[in-house]
């Protein structure tokens, strides 16, 4: 074979029986296994008898029966491409055969070149349809991936959300099995630390993106969690979180949602007494005004306006603030509390690897 582009099945239709046999005479001499039929009527019967490799359809019946034999093909299954022979070069007769299903098409020459010519644009042909199959293969298997991989999130997602309930129902139930006092405050403490991860996971996958975290959209969603269990169960009276627009490590994120969640949790119990309502305001925000690209320093800020430090007795560190620092430390930050005239301001200053944004008010109500 003269081309070595391989063997091709071809199943040529054409009426003109002496034009069929000198084309059909020509393919096979170059190395192709042709079979010829008379109407355009056949291909569908003739395609199911048989695999063939693309399909030349002559014109010579005129274009409407071209377009019929086209027309023929729609709906059926594993149609090879199609190659229209066209008697003499007409744009409206080649643009319609394409418009409706051909692939390709070429003019008949009296040419001795004519047949390799016809060969490259079949063998064309046939390897653009094998790469379209190809890649509508390859989609169909990425999409089943996806989704098995998306049921498989899911059900994470639940037997994760399941299990940190079940820990927080055996906290819950053991605080209540222990006598008043410091075990079991400890305990319901743990119960409403474990509650408090499970709200942080709950906002995690709502938010991430392979790899990392919108945390403003992902600690707002948090904040609105938090205000909702604290308001009204405790003297508080609201939650109010503001956020710039940056994007974080799954790590960063979950440190940062486990360290909110201890902060407002800890406001929430401590902050305001007896009658006395009060907020909690919550901001994530950029140190300074730079505006550069690369690493810049941020803030996580929770304030209240209760009762201050001293009458609450957080000068000595306990579980939280060892909780809290541990996790400073993980972002390679420092957290420190600070007194004001009416309440506590609690800071943690921290390096954020991205561009930060403007400061975006995102309160969490």
């Amino acid at each position: 074979m003269t081309s070595g582009t391989g063997s091709m099945c071809i199943l040529y239709v054409d009426p003109d029986e002496a034009t069929a046999i000198d084309v059909a005479r020509q393919l096979g001499g170059i190395g192709h296994d042709v079979t010829h039929v008379a109407h355009g009527t056949a291909i569908v019967a003739h395609l199911a008898d048989r695999a063939f490799d693309a399909v030349l359809l002559a014109d010579s019946e005129g274009e409407e029966a071209l377009q019929a034999a086209l027309h023929s093909l729609d709906g059926a299954e594993d149609v090879p491409p199609v190659v229209c022979l066209l008697a003499s070069q007409s744009a409206p007769l080649a643009l319609g055969a394409l418009e409706a299903g051909a692939q390709d098409y070429l003019v008949r020459q009296d040419d001795p070149s004519f047949a390799n010519l016809l060969e490259a644009v079949l063998a064309r042909s046939i390897a653009y349809d094998r790469a379209q199959r190809e890649k509508l293969i390859a989609e169909q298997e990425a999409a089943a991936s996806r989704s098995r991989s998306e049921v498989l999130l899911n059900e994470m997602k639940h037997r994760i959300a399941n299990s940190l309930a079940l820990i927080v129902s055996m906290a819950h139930m053991q605080a209540g099995a222990l006598p008043r006092g410091e075990a079991h405050r400890a305990m319901d403490d743990f119960a409403s630390r474990v509650h408090a991860i499970a709200q942080v996971h709950k906002g995690l996958y709502a938010s991430m993106k392979i790899g990392t975290v919108a945390v403003d959209d992902y600690l707002t969603r948090l904040a609105r969690e938090l205000r909702s269990e604290h308001v009204g169960r405790r003297s508080l009276a609201d939650v109010k979180f503001d956020c710039i627009e940056a994007t974080v490590s799954v790590d960063q994120a979950i440190s940062l949602g486990v360290i909110l969640s201890e902060l407002v949790g800890n406001a929430a119990r401590f902050a305001y007494r007896d009658s006395v309502k009060g907020e909690v305001r919550a901001s994530l925000r950029r140190e300074g005004d730079g505006d550069g690209e690369g690493e810049v320093a941020a803030i996580l800020l929770v304030e209240d306006d209760g009762v201050g430090i001293a009458d609450i007795g957080m000068k000595n560190a306990g579980l939280g603030s060892q909780i809290v620092g541990v996790l400073a430390h993980s972002l390679g930050g420092r957290f420190q509390l600070e007194p004001k005239s009416k309440g506590v301001r609690a800071v943690l200053r921290f390096p954020l690897p991205q561009k930060g944004g403007a400061n975006v008010p995102g309160a969490a109500s």
